[in-house]
């Protein structure tokens, strides 16, 4: 079956949008829903997208960082919260 050998040269990682799209190019006339129902009665599938979240940078334990930020940009003085005047004039 053309299905399963596309199957197995991409490793099994193809599923059945990837295949009906891999059908179409070689001239077959087949539907995705098709090509699912043909895939389960095999018992093949392919490989689900990440379900986790890539992590590409490693935060340096011993960096100092700043978190008195306000919003408009100025550091935040001990006792004054953001936003509010120092003094009354």
């Amino acid at each position: 079956m053309k299905i399963l050998d596309i199957h197995r040269e991409s490793k099994g990682v193809y599923g059945s949008p990837r295949i009906t799209a891999e059908l179409h190019d070689g001239g077959e006339i087949i539907t995705e829903k098709t090509v699912a129902k043909i895939m389960r009665s095999l018992g093949i599938v392919g490989i689900s997208p990440r379900t986790f979240k890539i992590r590409t940078t490693v935060v340096d334990p011993f960096a100092s960082f700043r978190t008195t930020w306000c919003n408009d940009g100025s550091i935040m003085a001990a006792s004054t919260p953001c936003g509010l005047p120092t003094s009354r004039t």
